[in-house]
């Protein structure tokens, strides 16, 4: 098939999309989609290694009515690239708050050169500022390492924490998920620690996988994959709310939408609350 018969077929099976997405039969939804990918690889091959973000992280917002598909692959298929040449040089997507108007976004930073000035004289660079902030960096990296173990250890043995009436699978779950929300926010918003990375297995064995799974956009299993991952947008897990990456800790009424697809259960506002509670005073007793 020759490429401006390939574009016009890619377009046409994009305006049919939401039709095929929505049509309830999940064979004609799998082979229209596999159709596209197909094409979308044959007509962007020098972009081929963003697909897999592509897939992740744009498909699921293309809407017809704004534009064609070629139209969206290319623009999109370039963020991709570009977000993967970032971090291969070094960036690193951070949580940025505006001082001013107290917005959170994330952002992709590097660290500042060193040759940038600190002071209002311009006489000082970070450089300069080095040798006397190294000797704190070490004990700042363990003392992080230090409370992550701490952290680590008190999951593996949370069932030996929890006594009587509290000691029941439905907290133990309760206190995973919570652990597992604050996990995926500090490899989000700093280096991942190195007891994390030394201690993958320990660690992917007290996350709530499912969960997890869940409010992520890709299935983690690796500390690594971990840090390179987002979140899915909001409105994607609680219908009616924001399309954007919902932060840290998560709203409420994710763990009720997660919980009532998971188990079939409804549970209220106030429930995530008290549960809540109850982990924040198991770590105030048991970590330094």
């Amino acid at each position: 098939m020759a490429k401006q018969a390939q574009m016009e077929r890619l377009n046409r099976l994009g305006e049919q999309w939401p039709a095929l997405r929505d049509s309830g039969d999940p064979n004609q939804k799998l082979s229209a989609q596999s159709e596209i990918f197909e094409l979308i690889f044959q007509l962007f091959t020098a972009k081929v290694d963003a697909l897999t973000p592509f897939f992740e992280r744009d498909w699921p917002h293309f809407d017809p009515q704004k534009g064609s598909l070629e139209q969206f692959c290319a623009t999109r298929l370039k963020l991709r690239l570009q977000d993967e040449t970032l971090w291969e040089q070094g960036w690193r997507r951070r949580q940025i708050t505006d001082q001013k108007t107290r917005e959170k976004t994330r952002q992709w930073v590097q660290n500042q050169s060193l040759q940038q000035t600190v002071d209002e004289q311009g006489e000082t660079t970070r450089q300069d500022l080095l040798a006397s902030e190294e000797r704190y960096a070490t004990d700042a990296a363990a003392l992080c390492d230090g409370c992550m173990l701490q952290l680590l250890t008190l999951m593996l043995d949370l069932p030996q924490k929890l006594h009587g009436r509290a000691n029941n699978p439905q907290r133990l779950n309760y206190f995973r998920m919570f652990f597992t929300d604050s996990i995926v926010d500090i490899v989000h918003t700093m280096e991942a620690p190195t007891t994390l990375r030394e201690r993958e297995r320990d660690l992917f064995s007290v996350l709530q996988l499912s969960f997890q799974d869940f409010f992520l956009t890709t299935v983690c299993r690796t500390t690594e994959e971990l840090c390179r991952s987002h979140n899915r947008p909001y409105g994607q897990m609680v219908p009616g709310r924001p399309m954007e990456e919902p932060d840290h800790p998560l709203p409420n009424d994710v763990y009720c939408a997660y919980l009532e697809q998971e188990t079939g259960s409804r549970v209220g506002d106030s429930a995530i609350s008290n549960q809540r509670t109850a982990y924040k005073q198991l770590l105030k007793g048991f970590l330094c």
